[in-house]
Protein backbone atom coordinates (compact mmCIF):
# COMPACT_ATOMS: atom_id res chain seq x y z
CA UNK A 1 0.00 0.00 0.00
CA UNK A 2 0.76 3.14 -0.60
CA UNK A 3 -0.33 6.61 1.62
CA UNK A 4 -1.31 10.10 -0.69
CA UNK A 5 0.81 13.00 0.27
CA UNK A 6 -1.76 14.39 2.61
CA UNK A 7 -2.73 11.09 4.35
CA UNK A 8 -5.98 10.96 3.17
CA UNK A 9 -5.88 8.18 0.35
CA UNK A 10 -4.62 4.88 0.78
CA UNK A 11 -3.59 3.56 -3.10
CA UNK A 12 -3.30 -0.38 -2.85
CA UNK A 13 -2.66 -3.62 -4.84
CA UNK A 14 -5.54 -6.04 -5.28
CA UNK A 15 -5.70 -9.45 -6.82
CA UNK A 16 -9.19 -10.06 -6.58
CA UNK A 17 -10.01 -10.16 -10.42
CA UNK A 18 -6.70 -12.03 -11.14
CA UNK A 19 -3.98 -10.14 -12.12
CA UNK A 20 -2.82 -7.20 -9.36
CA UNK A 21 -4.36 -4.18 -10.33
CA UNK A 22 -4.34 -1.04 -8.32
CA UNK A 23 -7.02 0.75 -6.23
CA UNK A 24 -7.39 3.61 -3.40
CA UNK A 25 -9.92 4.81 -1.03
CA UNK A 26 -10.15 7.04 1.60
CA UNK A 27 -8.13 6.30 4.68
CA UNK A 28 -11.04 7.20 6.47
CA UNK A 29 -12.94 4.59 5.55
CA UNK A 30 -15.80 6.33 3.58
CA UNK A 31 -16.73 5.35 0.35
CA UNK A 32 -15.85 2.72 -2.21
CA UNK A 33 -12.81 1.56 -3.47
CA UNK A 34 -11.51 3.33 -6.85
CA UNK A 35 -10.11 1.53 -9.57
CA UNK A 36 -7.41 3.13 -10.62
CA UNK A 37 -5.51 0.91 -12.97
CA UNK A 38 -6.70 -2.38 -14.11
CA UNK A 39 -5.40 -4.36 -17.04
CA UNK A 40 -4.13 -8.19 -17.91
CA UNK A 41 -0.68 -7.58 -17.30
CA UNK A 42 -0.28 -9.79 -14.18
CA UNK A 43 1.70 -8.03 -11.77
CA UNK A 44 1.54 -4.33 -11.13
CA UNK A 45 2.95 -3.89 -7.54
CA UNK A 46 3.26 -0.49 -5.60
CA UNK A 47 6.31 1.69 -4.77
CA UNK A 48 4.81 5.40 -3.56
CA UNK A 49 2.62 7.70 -4.16
CA UNK A 50 5.07 10.87 -5.75
CA UNK A 51 5.26 13.63 -3.17
CA UNK A 52 2.87 16.08 -5.08
CA UNK A 53 0.32 13.66 -4.76
CA UNK A 54 0.14 13.36 -8.70
CA UNK A 55 1.13 10.41 -9.39
CA UNK A 56 2.01 6.53 -8.55
CA UNK A 57 5.18 4.34 -8.81
CA UNK A 58 4.67 0.20 -9.83
CA UNK A 59 6.71 -1.90 -11.01
CA UNK A 60 5.61 -4.04 -14.02
CA UNK A 61 7.43 -6.77 -15.85
CA UNK A 62 8.24 -7.02 -19.55
CA UNK A 63 9.15 -10.00 -21.61
CA UNK A 64 12.07 -7.53 -23.03
CA UNK A 65 13.50 -5.34 -20.37
CA UNK A 66 12.66 -7.15 -17.53
CA UNK A 67 10.90 -5.27 -14.51
CA UNK A 68 10.41 -1.92 -14.88
CA UNK A 69 9.37 1.30 -12.78
CA UNK A 70 6.28 2.77 -14.18
CA UNK A 71 4.76 6.51 -13.47
CA UNK A 72 0.69 6.35 -13.29
CA UNK A 73 -1.17 9.68 -13.07
CA UNK A 74 -4.06 9.58 -10.48
CA UNK A 75 -6.31 11.67 -12.11
CA UNK A 76 -7.31 12.74 -15.45
CA UNK A 77 -7.00 9.98 -18.33
CA UNK A 78 -4.59 7.85 -16.02
CA UNK A 79 -2.65 6.29 -18.50
CA UNK A 80 0.59 4.86 -17.82
CA UNK A 81 4.11 5.58 -18.68
CA UNK A 82 7.59 3.80 -18.22
CA UNK A 83 9.45 6.35 -16.15
CA UNK A 84 12.63 3.67 -16.20
CA UNK A 85 13.14 0.96 -18.92
CA UNK A 86 16.59 -0.40 -19.20
CA UNK A 87 17.11 -3.89 -20.91
CA UNK A 88 18.05 -4.31 -16.60
CA UNK A 89 15.61 -5.10 -13.41
CA UNK A 90 14.23 -1.81 -12.17
CA UNK A 91 12.84 -1.78 -9.04
CA UNK A 92 11.98 -0.31 -5.45
CA UNK A 93 11.37 3.45 -6.61
CA UNK A 94 11.12 6.54 -4.28
CA UNK A 95 10.82 9.84 -5.92
CA UNK A 96 12.82 12.31 -3.91
CA UNK A 97 10.79 14.70 -1.50
CA UNK A 98 12.01 17.83 -3.73
CA UNK A 99 10.17 15.60 -6.61
CA UNK A 100 13.73 16.60 -9.15
CA UNK A 101 15.45 12.50 -8.17
CA UNK A 102 14.39 9.10 -8.17
CA UNK A 103 16.16 6.44 -6.45
CA UNK A 104 15.83 2.71 -7.58
CA UNK A 105 18.04 -0.80 -7.61
CA UNK A 106 19.28 -2.33 -10.36
CA UNK A 107 21.14 -5.32 -11.47
CA UNK A 108 22.77 -3.95 -14.07
CA UNK A 109 26.47 -4.28 -12.32
CA UNK A 110 25.45 -7.93 -12.09
CA UNK A 111 23.86 -7.75 -8.59
CA UNK A 112 21.19 -4.83 -7.19
CA UNK A 113 22.96 -1.24 -6.42
CA UNK A 114 20.80 1.61 -5.79
CA UNK A 115 21.14 4.37 -8.08
CA UNK A 116 19.58 7.99 -8.40
CA UNK A 117 18.15 9.76 -11.32
CA UNK A 118 17.35 13.15 -11.89
CA UNK A 119 13.57 12.96 -12.53
CA UNK A 120 10.99 13.09 -14.50
CA UNK A 121 14.07 13.88 -17.28
CA UNK A 122 16.55 11.07 -16.85
CA UNK A 123 19.39 13.74 -17.60
CA UNK A 124 21.87 12.44 -14.42
CA UNK A 125 22.62 9.25 -12.97
CA UNK A 126 24.50 8.04 -9.97
CA UNK A 127 25.57 5.41 -8.56
CA UNK A 128 24.82 5.40 -4.52
CA UNK A 129 26.28 1.76 -3.56
CA UNK A 130 28.83 -0.67 -4.57
CA UNK A 131 28.56 -3.09 -2.01
CA UNK A 132 24.99 -4.21 -3.17
CA UNK A 133 21.96 -2.65 -2.18
CA UNK A 134 17.73 -2.51 -2.34
CA UNK A 135 16.18 0.28 -3.03
CA UNK A 136 16.49 3.79 -1.25
CA UNK A 137 14.35 5.45 1.46
CA UNK A 138 14.05 9.48 1.83
CA UNK A 139 13.98 11.49 4.97
CA UNK A 140 11.01 13.64 5.06
CA UNK A 141 13.45 16.20 4.46
CA UNK A 142 15.47 14.44 1.88
CA UNK A 143 19.01 14.79 3.45
CA UNK A 144 19.38 11.37 4.56
CA UNK A 145 18.55 8.13 2.79
CA UNK A 146 18.07 4.53 4.22
CA UNK A 147 19.22 1.27 2.15
CA UNK A 148 18.84 -2.27 2.70
CA UNK A 149 22.20 -4.37 2.29
CA UNK A 150 22.12 -7.61 0.74
CA UNK A 151 22.47 -9.05 3.86
CA UNK A 152 19.68 -7.16 5.00
CA UNK A 153 21.82 -4.57 7.22
CA UNK A 154 20.16 -1.17 7.39
CA UNK A 155 22.26 1.70 5.90
CA UNK A 156 21.98 5.41 6.36
CA UNK A 157 23.65 7.89 3.32
CA UNK A 158 23.57 11.34 3.65
CA UNK A 159 22.59 13.02 0.16
CA UNK A 160 21.68 16.22 -0.75
CA UNK A 161 19.42 16.62 -3.46
CA UNK A 162 17.66 20.05 -5.55
CA UNK A 163 19.67 21.14 -9.21
CA UNK A 164 22.78 18.53 -8.05
CA UNK A 165 23.08 15.32 -6.44
CA UNK A 166 25.63 14.28 -4.04
CA UNK A 167 25.70 11.30 -1.37
CA UNK A 168 27.75 10.29 1.25
CA UNK A 169 29.32 6.95 2.27
CA UNK A 170 27.07 4.47 3.42
CA UNK A 171 27.29 3.73 7.37
CA UNK A 172 25.64 1.02 8.93
CA UNK A 173 22.76 1.69 11.31
CA UNK A 174 21.40 -1.32 12.14
CA UNK A 175 20.76 -5.17 11.72
CA UNK A 176 17.11 -5.90 11.83
CA UNK A 177 16.34 -9.86 13.60
CA UNK A 178 16.92 -12.39 11.37
CA UNK A 179 13.60 -13.43 11.17
CA UNK A 180 12.12 -10.24 9.84
CA UNK A 181 9.93 -10.29 7.34
CA UNK A 182 9.78 -6.35 6.00
CA UNK A 183 10.45 -3.30 7.69
CA UNK A 184 9.44 0.31 7.60
CA UNK A 185 10.08 3.47 9.21
CA UNK A 186 8.34 6.70 10.02
CA UNK A 187 8.87 10.35 7.75
CA UNK A 188 11.47 11.55 10.06
CA UNK A 189 13.29 7.94 10.10
CA UNK A 190 13.96 7.87 13.71
CA UNK A 191 11.56 5.08 14.38
CA UNK A 192 11.18 1.63 12.66
CA UNK A 193 8.51 -1.29 12.59
CA UNK A 194 9.24 -4.53 11.78
CA UNK A 195 7.41 -7.51 10.87
CA UNK A 196 8.29 -10.95 12.80
CA UNK A 197 6.88 -14.15 13.57
CA UNK A 198 4.44 -14.48 16.45
CA UNK A 199 6.04 -16.43 19.37
CA UNK A 200 9.32 -15.80 18.15
CA UNK A 201 12.11 -14.71 20.63
CA UNK A 202 13.04 -10.88 21.26
CA UNK A 203 16.01 -9.41 20.06
CA UNK A 204 19.79 -9.77 22.09
CA UNK A 205 20.49 -6.03 20.96
CA UNK A 206 19.46 -3.93 18.17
Amino acid sequence: AAWSPDGKWVAFNSNRNGPQDIYRKLAGGAGDEEPLLVSGAPFKLLDQWSPDGRYLLFEQPDAVTGWDVWLLPVEGERKPKPVLNSRFNESGSQISPDGHWIAYSSDESGRNEVYVQSFPTPESKYQVTTSGGWSGTWSKDGKEMLIAGLDGTILSVDVQTGASFRAGTPRVLFKPRQDNLSWTATSELQRFIQVVPVGATAPNSI
